[in-house]
């Protein structure tokens, strides 16, 4: 997104710019949706499903990608759209063991080894 941006700027040209209470309602509504939820498009003045605006960012940058070397790295970004985000497992993890009788902080620790177990994953 950077090298975008930085390109557009080469050639003398720049990305739109809104004003920051648009720009801070659609950062709250990723922070308490996450992936699953929709963000403001501001051109088509309307709520879009964050996999739709996802998609038309990869399609934006992908000459960039290319060029660094990474559209297979960015694709993979729909993974986590399609699989959620680490936030969304924590909330999994501590919901599953409420559900199974712990009390808080007995989720909570199920959230920090479940942490853990994906941090440590694949590093043998």
């Amino acid at each position: 997104l950077a090298h975008m941006l930085y390109r557009l700027r080469l050639s003398n040209q720049r990305w739109r710019q809104y004003e920051r209470f648009l720009i801070n309602e659609n950062r709250w509504q990723a922070q308490r949706h996450g992936v699953s939820g929709q963000l403001m498009d501001f051109g088509k003045a309307a709520l879009v499903d964050y996999p739709d605006l996802l998609d038309e960012l990869l399609e934006l940058v992908a000459d960039d990608a290319e060029e660094l070397g990474c559209s297979k790295e960015i694709v993979k970004l729909r993974d986590i759209v399609a699989s959620g985000n680490s936030a969304d497992r924590q909330r999994a993890v501590f919901k599953s063991a409420t559900d199974q009788g712990a009390d808080h902080e007995e989720a909570m620790r199920a959230v920090v080894d479940s942490l853990i177990e994906e941090t440590v994953s694949g590093l043998d």
